[in-house]
């Protein structure tokens, strides 16, 4: 009897020590998946393209007979390779979709160069001539530049008036101007070629090119 009895608890303890067993190997085992779950490195790809970039040589330019065509020169470089082209005026007036554009009057026009990201640039572009003071002439507003004095006259007052040297420095600027005509003492003004830029109510804005 006394043998049976030690049969009896050596059994229970043998199958206590196996379940412990088993609990422990189950909570090592999902340690170590943890562990390996925790150290599970995962590529993710990434590519960074170069800044898009547009260089143009000839973003001013004096009003042919035939018109001139802009952008010929335009060089684009980064971002992802491929591009569109958005040109427009200086009113936001679309113009076209190509690299190039040729216009025929002169003013402010805007190329936009957008890549597949879109990420975009936008570049100005300036023409000048004489077709610029016809423009203004039929909407009222004359100009001259005589002796150094800066003398306009206009039908429909001005938002503003700009007058900027060939480098593209502002050496006179108005943008409440009075009534009808004005004119400004600019004797001080070295001889050469300056731009006068006028921006009317509506938004749109003319370029001409004036000489002291």
């Amino acid at each position: 009897m006394r043998h049976s009895t030690y049969f009896f608890v050596y059994l229970q303890e043998h199958n206590r020590n196996n379940l412990m067993k088993q609990t422990l190997l189950t909570v090592l085992s999902l340690v170590w998946t943890l562990v390996l779950g925790a150290q599970t490195v995962v590529d993710i790809p990434f590519e960074q393209f170069p800044r898009l970039k547009v260089v143009a040589m000839s973003v001013t330019l004096d009003l042919n007979a035939g018109g001139n065509v802009l952008g010929s020169d335009l060089v684009v470089e980064g971002g992802d390779g491929s591009y569109s082209y958005l040109w427009t005026s200086a009113d936001g007036a679309e113009l076209g979709h190509e690299s190039t554009l040729r216009v025929n009057t002169a003013g402010d026009y805007y190329l936009r160069v957008s890549d597949g990201h879109q990420c975009q640039v936008t570049t100005k572009f300036t023409v000048t001539g004489t077709s610029g003071l016809d423009a203004l002439e039929a909407r009222g507003f004359r100009a001259t530049l005589t002796a150094g004095v800066l003398q306009l006259s206009y039908a429909e007052q001005p938002l503003q008036v700009r007058l900027v040297s060939a480098d593209g420095r502002l050496v006179w600027k108005a943008v409440a101007l009075p009534a009808d005509s004005c004119q400004t003492d600019l004797t001080e003004l070295t001889a050469g070629t300056y731009l006068l830029c006028v921006v009317f109510a509506d938004g749109k804005a003319m370029v001409v090119k004036l000489k002291k």
